[in-house]
């Protein structure tokens, strides 16, 4: 598809909530190779801050050259477009009502495309079918590169370079039951229907092999650590852990596995961390 595409995202540690102490969960964002299965830097948000700003403060972090970056509607903002620009990637956002002129401007626009009296506009359409787990999905993505429009509104000065829009629509049956979905992107990569919606869906791999691995393999959420300093450095160990455990190929073992047999065999322990040198 060409450009690895970094996932951001964020995740509380719900285990050093205290409410009876007056202390939140603490909250970090993560960047995530989606196609590696690597986390590349999670940073913590500070206490009277958003994760806004720590998108802001981690993206210089990354090697952005040649990478897509997906982030969900929070990173939504011009600065964060601007800064993944300028550091040599490209940006595929989702948006929703946080941006109500330019979600409302998408709403209309995908709502009357190709409808009778409007403009023929070039679009790029691609569609995937997955079946499993006794559901079938359908996800169908429009792009469109003709941008006159949103800049007739005043909307597209606001976001560097953007390129092209999508309206992603999603249908799962499971059983009798049909639940459909529609969202609305804008990147900065050319109309190309197929390469965005695949930038969509390797973003919420930082949801399934990375928050939910967390939680289920090392018991994240389950960790009663509430002193600040030493419940972002256990988290830290742990990604590392992960990082650690799915760059060996040495076993053909399942995380949980890995994890369990690097407890038991201190031969297996010191090869995952020999990696660490390679």
């Amino acid at each position: 598809m060409g450009g690895l595409v970094i996932a951001i995202d964020g995740k509380s540690l719900r285990g050093a909530a205290c409410p009876a102490c007056g202390l939140r969960a603490l909250h970090q964002v993560s960047a995530y190779a989606a196609e590696y299965g690597l986390t590349l830097g999670p940073l913590a948000c500070q206490e009277k801050s958003n994760e806004i700003t720590a998108i802001g403060e981690l993206l210089p972090t990354l090697a952005l050259e040649g990478a897509v970056v997906t982030i969900d509607a929070i990173g939504c903002q011009s600065a964060i477009a601007e800064q993944i620009v300028g550091g040599g990637g490209d940006y595929v956002l989702a948006v929703k009502d946080n941006q109500p002129h330019l979600a409302h401007a998408l709403r209309d626009f995908f709502g009357t495309l190709d409808a009778p009296g409007d403009p023929v506009r070039q679009t790029c359409v691609h569609e995937t079918l997955d079946k499993g787990h006794g559901r079938i999905e359908t996800r169908r993505c429009t792009a469109v590169g003709d941008l006159d429009w949103l800049a007739t509104l005043g909307l597209k000065e606001h976001w560097k370079k953007i390129t092209s829009v999508a309206g992603i629509d999603s249908s799962r049956v499971i059983g009798s039951k049909t639940e459909t979905d529609r969202r609305y992107v804008i990147s900065s990569l050319p109309a190309d229907s197929e390469r965005i919606l695949h930038a969509v869906r390797m973003h919420w791999g930082i949801e399934n092999g990375l928050h939910w691995c967390l939680d289920v393999t090392f018991g994240e959420d389950a960790c009663p650590i509430r002193l600040r300093n030493a419940a972002l450095d256990f988290s830290l160990l742990r990604r590392a852990a992960m990082n650690l455990f799915r760059a060996d190929h040495s076993r053909a073992m399942s995380l949980p596995k890995k994890r369990k047999a690097a407890a038991w065999n201190p031969d297996y322990l010191a090869n995952i961390l020999h990696l660490r040198e390679i």
